[in-house]
């Protein structure tokens, strides 16, 4: 988590947040989703890959 600028936490009910955000959602854990400042958000189970983490962490996507 060193290298987000944010991370989200809730209490609760994670599959009905999960389905909130992605009713396409089947139960596959763990769900991460890439926020970047342009651009719909990335869904994706599990880990997320070098690329998509370069991607966010570009300067033109308001990464570091």
């Amino acid at each position: 988590y060193r290298q987000a600028s944010r991370l989200f936490a809730f209490a609760g009910d994670s599959a009905a947040l999960q389905y909130g955000i992605n009713p396409k959602w089947r139960g596959v854990t763990p769900y991460v989703a890439l926020f970047a400042p342009q651009g719909a958000p990335k869904l994706m189970a599990g880990r997320p890959g070098a690329q998509d983490l370069d991607l966010l962490m570009a300067p033109d996507a308001g990464g570091r």
